[in-house]
């Protein structure tokens, strides 16, 4: 089945001029509407999200191991400040176990220490 065009040149140019302009018009108008579609619910969530978290209250329990992991954390720290004070305190001092094994290889026969 042909069809044929009867319409002159001129207007069939302005036609399809014109079809390609509403395409336009009609996908520009789709993307503002999603754009506001999507602003909105942006807005919305961000709103109630504010919300959510401004007026959430910390319950007993919560306040509880809070408490219990500060208490825990100042143990610690105080016991690794002890550790490092004992360390530096070892290097410290002298120990002769360490230094005898060498000295009686030094010591002549018959000598007693």
């Amino acid at each position: 089945m042909h069809e044929l065009n009867l319409l002159p040149p001129m207007r069939r140019l302005l036609l399809q001029q014109e079809n390609v302009v509403l395409a336009a018009t009609r996908f520009i108008q789709r993307f503002m509407v999603g754009l506001a579609i999507l602003f909105v619910a942006g807005g919305v969530a961000g709103g109630l999200l504010w919300f959510t978290l401004r007026h959430s209250s910390q319950s007993a329990a919560l306040q509880r191991a809070i408490g219990e992991y500060q208490q825990l954390r100042s143990t610690i720290n105080s016991q690794n400040n002890h550790l490092v004070a004992i360390t530096k305190q070892e290097k410290k001092h002298f120990r002769w176990s360490v230094l005898l094994p060498s000295l009686f290889e030094a010591i002549p026969a018959g000598v007693t220490i």
